[in-house]
């Protein structure tokens, strides 16, 4: 026979799985779509041959509602039931940095939605903590701020930011980036994963920062931007 979902175990997170049981007659394929309540247009799937399923992608605050679909040699079959997420979970750091300018004083944008409702967030730079900005959540468990870095963040040498806060369970959830600073606090490197030890001094990280810009521009990070509300 065809596989009967029997049942859809849901696990939050910034990303979502899906556990997806059909005990009667077993799976050979499975599959979730989940499509924001807010905007039909806004669909994340998931496919694969074992469970649990992941479903990335989602856009912070929404909810989404999301039904299973299974399959064997004999057919398939979708879940009666669906199921409810969110609002979804999720922070975003949003360094607006360029190789060379001054680290001191950049404009960053940081969001967070579908977290714990006026609950505390904080961005720090590790590894000698330095707090950058700190805030509390809305009623709704929402944030969206423009920050500027300040001049106690002018320490050379390559640095980890983490944008921290807790959803509605009281679990911590994070968003990092990483940065190398130069002798005169100007940005040489940055990127969303750990940056590497170069063996080269800030001056000589600096005049090969100065050199990518020179051949291809300035390098820009720019990250998906939720905007809440």
């Amino acid at each position: 026979p065809v596989p009967q979902i029997d049942s859809d175990q849901l696990v939050s997170g910034t990303d979502y799985e899906l556990y997806i049981n059909a005990p009667d007659a077993g799976f050979d394929y499975i599959s979730v779509e989940c499509v924001n309540d807010a905007d039909p247009t806004d669909i994340a799937t998931a496919e694969g041959t074992s469970s649990p399923l992941t479903v990335r992608n989602l856009t912070i605050a929404a909810d989404y509602t999301c039904t299973p679909f299974a399959s064997n040699a004999a057919g398939g079959s979708v879940d009666e039931d669906t199921y409810g997420l969110g609002p979804v979970a999720g922070l975003v750091l949003d360094l607006a940095l360029q190789v060379g300018v001054e680290f001191s004083g950049a404009s960053s944008n940081i969001v967070g939605g579908g977290l714990k409702a006026n609950s505390a967030y904080t961005l720090t730079m590790y590894s000698d903590p330095i707090l950058i900005y700190a805030g509390t959540t809305n009623g709704s468990g929402n944030f969206d701020e423009d920050i500027t870095i300040p001049a106690s963040a002018c320490i050379p040498g390559i640095h980890h930011l983490i944008l921290l806060g807790v959803d509605v369970n009281d679990q911590p959830i994070q968003d990092e980036q990483w940065v190398e600073i130069g002798n005169n606090c100007e940005v040489l490197r940055f990127s969303d994963a750990q940056l590497a030890e170069t063996g080269f001094d800030a001056a000589s990280g600096l005049m090969a920062g100065i050199s990518l810009a020179v051949l291809g521009g300035a390098l820009v990070v720019y990250r998906r931007r939720t905007q809440l509300v």
